[in-house]
């Protein structure tokens, strides 16, 4: 089995797991490296990283070692894709910003590294715990989609296999319930109940997108037959990051925009 007793505790005889769910690192160590902190300050050794680990920051080849020591299972995302494409493919894929970066980061890797991306999956069904993960989309085909449209959320939700599904791709922290509709506010936790099906997206560590600077990742909690999640925002030292990206000489725009959550 993927999970075994090593990441599970036991409270009065009663199971519970919990499990930190990361995603859309893109080479931002010192974003990684706080998130890591604080997801070991809540006693919490089952990680979980969506795919992203590279593209757009300084330290691609650092960041995947730190994700590989801290992850349990580690997913493929389209800047992964990007590097493992051939040229032609990943210009044709992606904006001019995010493929000079995808040129930088080429750099970085060895060539097992970049072997070892090409290797993963950009979903998985975890059945031991029902939880789907996704990059960017769990229904086949779909390729790299941004689900954040209700309509695309409800066929999400229609075709995830488990009750509950997380993905990452959009930067934008997001949970949407079949009965109870897209959460504009988020108690801490909030509770996963009945048998109502969630997408959840958990944003993004290294480039949050929805307004706020602070690295971003979700904590799922499953105690028995009950399941809640919770939001995590950490700040990080921005400064840093941005020296790091104008020593090699990454756009600017993207370590402007990464004070302003953008």
């Amino acid at each position: 089995m993927l999970f075994d007793n090593s990441i599970t505790y036991y409270k009065g005889g009663e199971a519970t797991m919990k499990i930190a769910i990361i995603s859309d690192i893109h080479g931002n160590l010192e974003a990684l490296e706080k998130v890591a902190e604080d997801i070991k300050n809540l006693g919490i050794t089952l990680v979980i990283c969506l795919g992203d680990i590279v593209g757009y920051g300084p330290y691609p080849a650092e960041c995947l070692t730190r994700v590989q020591s801290l992850a349990t299972v580690i997913l493929r995302g389209n800047h992964e894709q990007a590097v493992t494409d051939t040229i032609e493919e990943a210009r044709e894929a992606m904006k001019d910003l995010a493929f000079h970066a995808i040129e930088f980061t080429r750099t970085k890797l060895s060539t097992s590294e970049i072997a070892y991306l090409n290797s993963l999956s950009p979903s998985q069904v975890l059945s031991e715990i029902n939880l789907t993960i996704a990059h960017g989309s769990a229904v086949p085909d779909r390729g790299w989609t941004y689900v954040e449209k209700e309509g695309l959320i409800k066929q999400e939700l229609k075709n995830s296999a488990t009750r509950i599904c997380v993905l990452g791709h959009t930067h934008v922290p997001l949970v949407y319930g079949s009965a109870h509709g897209l959460y504009k506010y988020l108690p801490d936790p909030l509770i996963l109940g009945g048998d109502e099906k969630f997408i959840i997206n958990v944003g993004s560590v290294g480039q949050p997108r929805d307004g706020d600077c602070r690295a971003s990742y979700g904590v799922l909690k499953i105690e028995n037959d009950a399941t809640s999640f919770s939001l995590r925002r950490v700040f990080y030292n921005i400064q840093k990051t941005e020296d790091a990206m104008r020593a090699v000489m990454l756009d600017p725009i993207l370590y402007e925009r990464l004070y302003c959550g953008e």
